[in-house]
């Protein structure tokens, strides 16, 4: 997860923003310092307008320097470089701290079809199929159960290219890769002998945030959590369950939500985000439209008796691991950053698909 919150982790060097990038544009170059060994990333300009940000930022200085000084990180990580380890301890708070709270990206929700691959086809694609009979080699090589390659994309062929993928860069030498950004929601495999799929690593921004603050508010309200909620929201839908409401709030739905889809996708919303949730409401699964038959003769109509009353439906089963198929989710704004990463490696890898 990422705020992004699921995906694989970037193979990209990492980026730093120095305070003194005030007039960054956010645009067509991205400012860079040497590589010290932290996370970090670029704080978007619009961010410096937001209300809170600067005084956060200048926090993220007095932090960095009560860690590097104070606390002797200088001295343990840094070569007693204190000027260093103030640049790197201030870009992290200010990028994980501040920005991912106060200004987080927008969601780009996934297109329904990317090359020809369309989301939840019924129409079976000879290109899938064999996308999904390499995936099943991967599979068997690292240990895992196959999924089935019936030539549709859905939550298990994604789930199982994002987990194994980079594994196999060359069975996919020759596959569009580039097509699984058309994933909405995914499943993870299952390791053969075992009854449940495999779980996502937490992502370096969970744990970051989670070490800064401990976790979402419980029904307060938060900005990072519109962007969660909306991530959240293309996975369910992708599932064919009903959206939440985007309420701004860790409320039961979202909490729900989120548990839901650790439950039965291998996901990891609960573990940071959601650890601090009271109340849950499972979500609801959307009916399923049957086709209608042919209208025969109306029988008469008896007497009309008592009227049972009506049960509100409980939650739908989960989603099935193994029966839909194919790509790669990049949830909560997730999929498709990661895709872009993890296509240009396996490119640079196997020589590109």
């Amino acid at each position: 997860m990422s705020l992004g919150i699921l995906g694989q982790v970037s193979k990209t060097p990492p980026l730093f923003t120095m305070r003194s990038f005030r007039g960054y544009s956010g645009t067509p170059a991205l400012f860079a310092l040497p590589s010290y060994g932290a996370l970090g990333a670029v704080v978007p300009a619009n961010c410096w307008d937001k209300p809170g940000f600067k005084e956060c930022n200048a926090r993220a200085w007095q932090v960095a320097e009560d860690r590097c000084i104070r606390q002797g990180l200088a001295n343990q990580a840094y070569g007693g470089d204190w000027v260093k380890c103030k640049e790197v301890q201030a870009s992290d708070y200010a990028y994980y701290g501040c920005a991912l709270r106060i200004c987080p990206p927008p969601v780009k929700p996934a297109p329904k079809t990317v090359g020809g691959w369309t989301w939840a086809s019924p129409t079976p694609n000879p290109s899938i199929t064999a996308f999904q009979n390499h995936i099943n080699a991967c599979l068997d090589r690292t240990g895992f159960k196959r999924i089935g390659a019936d030539g549709r994309i859905g939550p298990a062929t994604c789930g199982a290219f994002k987990t194994v993928g980079g594994e196999c860069p060359d069975l996919f030498a020759t596959d569009p890769v580039a097509n699984i950004a058309v994933c909405q929601s995914y499943v993870n495999p299952t390791k053969l002998g075992a009854s449940s799929p495999v779980k996502d690593p937490v992502s370096d921004e969970a744990r970051k945030l989670d070490q800064q603050f401990g976790g979402l508010p419980w029904m307060q309200p938060d900005s990072r959590v519109p962007t969660l909620q909306q991530g959240l929201n293309q996975q369910l839908e992708g599932h064919e369950y009903f959206p939440i409401a985007v309420s701004g709030r860790l409320d039961a739905a979202m909490c729900g939500g989120m548990r839901f889809l650790d439950d039965n996708t291998g996901s990891q919303w609960m573990p940071t985000w959601g650890k601090n949730c009271q109340a849950f409401t499972d979500p609801r699964r959307k009916p399923t439209a049957k086709p209608a038959g042919p209208v025969g003769p109306v029988a008469p109509t008896g007497p009309v008796g008592p009227v049972a009353p009506l049960v509100p439906p409980g939650p739908g089963p989960a989603p099935a691991p193994a029966k839909s198929s194919n790509a790669m989710l990049i949830a909560g704004g997730v999929l498709a950053a990661a895709l872009v990463g993890g296509y240009a490696w396996l490119q640079s890898k196997s020589g590109g698909a």
